[in-house]
């Protein structure tokens, strides 16, 4: 008879099996036990317990909270691990790839200084140039230097608003 059998925290382990299972037919209990093979370390267990009504008993299985916990540590470890290594990866992407877009705005913004110069250098030459000048480029705008601006009559700000096919009419090929 396991009626007056209790934990060493006072439970009646057995005796709230039964009432779990007179009462639901299955479920847990709590209550403290030795672990394993050491009868001096008493630590806490949680039992599933279910009624096998053909022969009148209860059968029930057991785990060690601390197993379960310890389980539950070291997945949270790995989880966390995980977590530092692609945070790491991300970052590590992250950095390389703004970097490369830093090289390419560095390299745009020399490419554009350069034009920009080399313009100035073609514009220098046109205005020195003694002839009359028209440039339309890709018909995007026009430009005139001093001695084409005189001829034609405009300003250089009345001029720069024509469209290109008002001035250069295409020849057929």
């Amino acid at each position: 008879d396991l009626a007056a059998f209790e934990d060493r925290q006072g439970k009646l382990l057995f005796v709230e099996m039964a009432e779990v299972v007179a009462r639901d037919g299955a479920g847990y209990v709590r209550y403290m036990w030795q672990w394993k093979h050491d009868s001096d370390r008493i630590v806490p267990k949680l039992s599933y317990v279910k009624g096998f009504e053909a022969w009148g008993w209860i059968i029930g299985t057991g785990v060690y909270t601390e197993d379960v916990d310890a389980e539950i540590t070291a997945i949270k470890k790995n989880l966390s691990i995980a977590a530092w290594l692609i945070l790491a990866a991300v970052a590590l992407l992250l950095t390389v790839l703004l970097r490369a877009s830093f090289q390419a705005e560095r390299g745009r913004l020399r490419v554009a200084a350069a034009l920009r110069g080399s313009e100035e250098k073609y514009r220098s030459l046109v205005e020195s140039a003694g002839e009359a000048i028209l440039m339309s480029i890709a018909g995007q705008g026009l430009y005139a230097n001093r001695s084409m601006l005189s001829l034609l009559g405009y300003e250089r700000a009345d001029f720069a608003r024509l469209d290109p096919a008002d001035l250069i009419r295409p020849t057929a090929e």
